[in-house]
């Protein structure tokens, strides 16, 4: 046994077992250590019982704001007799009714393709500029150069220039065609090209993408052309006649003609490839489409007439049109067929020609979600607060908060807003049981879903029950959104928030208890702190009272076995005397 263990006389080898005896009585010492120990721990789990009490809350808190909150109750849903027409959406709010839609014309983007026969997009073009115009728009410059001049180049310049339109070019079969299309539907889209060509650089004209078409290269504008009749049409009107005789068969005579014909374009005289001229027609009402059908007589010109249709130019391949409906009798133009600012709330989407019928209806699910989570997460916080303040009678033992009078009061008070009574709610209800809540003896809540439904249907004020505002059960007129009440208390849900507000705030129970918890493990831990270092003190005056006692002891052993040296010696010599 070592030296730290015990203490050994040198003369008898007897010896003290010094730890055990120490170790035995600080055992003892230390009752009060292990006592305050077990209350910390007792301390600590209160603690935590109530941060699981302010969790629940917590999450209840933000159930009583949605219920609270008006999109909650003014969600709605929008349903089409016929979708192919029309279809419906609606913002939280939106009125409840009903609306007819006769939809006669709907709105398109306008789209325009270049006539020009070109075999591959490396085609090149003369330098210059195209001006692209959108509906009334400022025109964009795109400055064409002999970086871009081909027609691939052109497309990518038309995108990158920010004209608001997208330019692609499609494979019609035999040639390549550049298409441009307005990014802005309706006629407020109607696209404009004009040209400015250098008249070289290229094998083609810029002007080959004028908007409004243009004719074959002349050389002058004297050049003949055969009599007949020109059919001129502007996008799907009527065509209109012009006589081409012998006064006007000139390329200035024609242009003058339709000029003077009125038939919706204008007709000009543009310089084309190496001075060569070329008529060009831009109808006055931008995105449409101008054709021309010639009946040639035969004789007395240099050129047909029917050259007059062979030229470049671009086609309007879809007409910019706005979108044009009958609204519950009153006659409507839109330039989308996404109109969002007819009726508020609603935003109808319009595809296709026809009618329908679109009813506006009340959306109960976001509020029947709303009750059936604050149902689940107040019976979450009654049966945890249940089961932490339990006392098991066969075993005698209590829970973490068995006797906690605070828990006791919250659920009181939780009981009461619960049953509390809403006054001045039309549809004849007034409290959580009149739509199918109930209060049972454990405290928990069950639902009724066909009572719910029955409610939120029936038109009585289910939202005000919950979100009404006001002095609870002072009286008073009080207003809230999406709630037709007149009365002076307040909603369920407001006055849940209200005491929650109040119970989870830096002042409020749960806190103070938690801060009167934290107080009790600080002094806990300082007495601990202070029996520690005096048992430290305790112990080094147990070692020292013992090691002193082993001396001791020891001492008295050789005193003993002295004594009992000399007494015998004595006897043995009285022995001898005697012999």
């Amino acid at each position: 046994m070592s030296s730290t263990n015990s203490v050994t006389s040198a003369v008898t080898g007897t010896s003290l077992d010094l730890n055990s005896i120490v170790s035995q009585l600080m055992t003892v010492e230390q009752i009060p250590l292990n006592n305050l120990t077990a209350q910390e721990a007792t301390v600590q789990a209160k603690i935590s019982a109530y941060g699981n009490i302010q969790s629940a809350l917590s999450t209840l808190q933000n159930d009583m704001q949605t219920l609270a909150s008006a999109s909650t109750w003014g969600a709605t849903t929008a349903n089409s007799s016929n979708s192919g027409v029309v279809s419906a959406t609606t913002t939280s709010g939106a009125a409840i009714a009903a609306y007819s839609l006769t939809v006669t014309q709907l709105a398109t983007y306008n789209s325009i393709a270049s006539n020009g026969t070109y075999s591959s997009t490396a085609a090149t073009f003369n330098t210059g500029t195209l001006s692209i115009a959108v509906g009334s728009g400022t025109a964009v410059n795109i400055n064409i150069n002999s970086s871009n001049n081909t027609l691939a180049g052109i497309q990518t310049a038309i995108n990158s220039s920010g004209a608001g339109v997208t330019a692609s070019i499609i494979n019609d079969g035999t040639n390549q065609r550049l298409v441009l299309t307005s990014n802005t539907s309706g006629t407020a889209g109607a696209l404009t090209v004009t040209s400015t060509d250098s008249g070289s650089g290229g094998v083609n004209s810029l002007s080959d993408f004028n908007t409004g078409g243009t004719t074959g290269q002349y050389v002058s504008t004297s050049a003949t052309f055969n009599a007949g009749t020109l059919a001129l049409t502007v996008g799907t009107g009527t065509p209109v006649n012009i006589n081409i005789d012998s006064s006007n068969n000139t390329l200035s005579g024609i242009m003058n003609a339709i000029n003077s014909a009125n038939a919706g374009v204008t007709a000009s005289i543009a310089t084309g490839d190496g001075g060569n001229q070329r008529l060009v027609l831009t109808p006055n009402t931008a995105g449409q489409s101008v054709s021309l059908t010639p009946t040639d007589s035969g004789s007395g010109g240099t050129d047909a007439l029917s050259e007059l249709t062979g030229g470049a130019g671009m086609t309007t391949t879809q007409v910019a049109q706005d979108a044009k409906f009958n609204y519950n009798g009153v006659n409507i133009t839109r330039s989308s067929n996404k109109v969002t600012d007819l009726v508020s709330g609603v935003t109808f989407t319009l595809a296709g020609t026809g009618s329908a019928a679109v009813s506006v209806a009340r959306d109960n699910t976001a509020a029947t979600t709303a009750i059936n989570s604050f149902i689940t997460d107040y019976n979450a916080v009654i049966k945890q607060n249940n089961q932490l303040t339990a006392f098991n009678t066969t075993t005698n033992t209590g829970s973490t908060l068995t006797g906690d009078y605070s828990i006791t009061m919250m659920g009181n008070q939780l009981a009461g807003i619960i049953t509390d009574q809403v006054g001045g709610l039309a549809g004849g209800i007034s409290s959580l049981a009149d739509i199918g809540i109930s209060l049972g003896t454990d405290g928990t809540l069950t639902l009724n879903s066909s009572q719910l439904s029955s409610a939120l249907s029936s038109g009585a004020d289910v939202a005000g029950l919950f979100s009404k505002t006001g002095t609870s059960n002072t009286g008073g007129s009080t207003t809230t959104a999406n709630s037709n009440t007149t009365g002076g208390s307040q909603g369920i849900a407001v006055q849940f928030t209200n005491w929650l507000t109040q119970t989870l705030g830096t002042d409020g129970l749960i806190q103070n208890n938690v801060n009167s918890f934290n107080t009790q493990v600080t002094n806990i831990q300082n007495q601990y702190t202070s029996i520690q270092t005096r048992l430290t003190q305790v112990e080094a005056n147990y070692r020292a009272q013992f090691t002193s006692l082993d001396t001791y002891i020891a001492t008295m052993n050789q005193t003993s076995i002295y004594l009992t040296q000399q007494l015998a010696s004595i006897a043995n010599t009285t022995s001898s005397i005697n012999s």
